[in-house]
C-alpha cells in the first residue's frame, strides 16, 4: 500500500469514527427492532420518499431515469446473452418501480419484500402474468428457487450478520447468478463491508459500501463483473456487480 493510499485510509477511518457518532441517534430508535418492525417503520413514515400519489416509495435510487435506466439497459443486455429465460428472484422489490421493467424478460419473476403493506400495494397496483410478490425476510426466511438473484441497494442497509446469513443461503446452490447493486464512495479508496445496524441509513453515509468478494464475506464465486456503474452525483456512484455462482 502506498503512502497517498494510506493517507486516504486514514482519511476515511477519522471521517467512520466522526460519522459515526452523528449515525448512532439516527439509528438508536431501532435498537432491539426486528428488521420487519423497522423497514415497517420507514415505509409507513415515508423517511424515504414519498409519490405524487402520496404512496411511501423507495426513494430516489428507483426513481430517477438517470440512476434506473442504465441499470435496466445492463439488466435486459445480460439476459439476451443467456440461451433460455431465466427465473428471477427479486428480494427486496421496494415498490417495483424497477422490478416491473425487468420482469418481461423473466420466464417467471418472484419480487420479495419484508414489508407486507409494500407488497400488498404492488399486487394491487401491477399486473404482470409471470410475476408473484411474497412477504420474504431475505436473512431469516427460505428463499425460493430462481436461476438470478436480484438484491438491488438494498444489503447496503442491513447488517453484515444479516447479510451473511442472506449469503450462506445464496451459496448453498441452487443459484446461477447473484446481481447485487450497491452504493460506493467514487473516485477514492475506502474501507469496504464496516458494519451498521439495520436501519434507513447506508455504509455509504460514512465513507464505506458493501464489496461482497472481500471480508468478511468472501462470497465464493467462479467469476464477478461490474454490469454497471452510475455516477450519483459528484462522490458515489451506485454499481451492480454480476457474480456467477456456479
Amino acid at each position: 500500500m502506498t503512502i497517498t493510499v494510506r493517507r486516504y485510509v486514514k482519511r476515511l477511518e477519522h471521517l467512520y469514527k466522526r460519522m459515526k457518532l452523528r449515525f448512532v441517534p439516527v439509528e438508536r430508535e431501532y435498537a432491539g427492532a426486528s428488521n420487519k418492525d423497522i423497514f415497517e417503520t420507514i415505509y409507513r413514515d415515508a423517511r424515504w420518499d414519498r409519490s405524487a400519489d402520496g404512496r411511501p416509495n423507495s426513494g430516489p435510487g428507483s426513481h430517477y431515469a438517470d440512476l434506473v435506466d442504465p441499470y435496466v439497459e445492463a439488466i435486459r443486455d445480460f439476459v439476451a446473452t443467456l440461451d433460455t429465460a431465466p427465473d428471477m428472484l427479486d428480494l427486496g422489490c421496494g415498490d417495483f418501480r424497477v422490478g416491473s421493467r425487468i420482469a418481461p424478460v423473466a420466464a417467471s419473476y418472484t419480487a420479495c419484500d419484508i414489508v407486507a403493506s409494500v407488497v400488498a400495494s404492488n399486487s394491487e397496483h401491477y399486473n404482470i402474468p409471470n410475476v408473484e410478490f411474497r412477504t420474504l425476510d431475505l436473512a431469516a426466511d427460505p428463499l425460493p428457487p430462481a436461476d438470478i438473484v436480484f438484491v438491488r441497494q438494498v444489503l447496503q442497509h442491513i447488517s453484515n450478520a444479516n447479510i451473511a446469513s442472506f449469503l450462506e443461503k445464496v451459496s448453498a446452490g441452487q443459484y446461477r447468478y447473484l446481481i447485487d447493486t450497491e452504493s460506493l464512495p467514487r473516485g477514492i479508496p475506502f474501507k469496504p463491508n464496516i458494519d451498521k445496524p439495520s436501519g434507513e441509513r447506508i455504509r455509504l453515509n460514512f465513507g464505506s459500501g458493501i464489496d461482497l468478494a472481500l471480508p468478511p464475506f468472501n462470497l465464493p464465486h467462479k467469476s464477478a463483473r461490474v454490469l454497471c456503474d452510475v455516477p450519483d452525483g459528484r462522490f458515489a456512484s451506485i454499481r451492480t456487480t454480476l457474480y456467477e455462482l456456479r
